[in-house]
């Protein structure tokens, strides 16, 4: 697990909320504390869709594309307030879990999840990345891969930390 505290809340608030630089990942879950205190669970719920929109959709995994409901999330914050707080939980989709288990030597079914953890609060905001694996591994070859992964990703958004 690795943390960079972000120094220009506004630009990543940007790319998270008005451009789709996040859209590739999966919202698994959300919380704001705004005007009123808001929680979204990110699992798809399968009797919504039909057979073939579940499976397209399964194919990146059992979250709903952050692209889906980005514009939900840029509605609840919007405005001249501040949210007291948040925190999204985005998951990578299945080709980067794939990707990064083939590189780190495990199989996907030892993979429970990558995260990226987004929380502001008393005007911080972090950004973690973690991994949940469904198996005991004594390597953490995954672990360091998808932190890599995470870092570049935030070096190639302009995104400027400090760990």
């Amino acid at each position: 697990m690795k943390s960079w505290t972000i120094k220009d809340i506004k630009l990543y608030m940007k790319h998270m909320l008005l451009e789709n630089t996040f859209d590739l990942f999966l919202l698994e879950e959300a919380a704001l504390n705004a005007a009123m205190k808001m929680e979204f669970d990110g699992h798809l719920y399968k009797g919504f869709y039909s057979e073939e929109e579940l499976d397209e959709r399964l194919n990146h995994g059992n979250c709903i594309l952050y692209a889906d409901v980005r514009r939900i999330f840029l509605e609840a914050i919007k405005g001249a307030t501040t949210p007291e707080s948040f925190r999204f939980v985005l998951t990578a989709p299945r080709e980067i879990e794939m990707k990064l288990a083939s590189e780190s030597g495990y199989n996907l079914s030892e993979i429970g999840g990558l995260y990226i953890n987004t929380t502001f609060k008393d005007s911080t905001l972090t950004i973690t990345a973690g991994v949940s694996l469904n198996v005991f591994r004594t390597d953490h070859d995954l672990e360091q891969n998808w932190c890599d992964f995470v870092q570049k990703f935030l070096s190639r958004c302009g995104f400027d930390w400090s760990e």
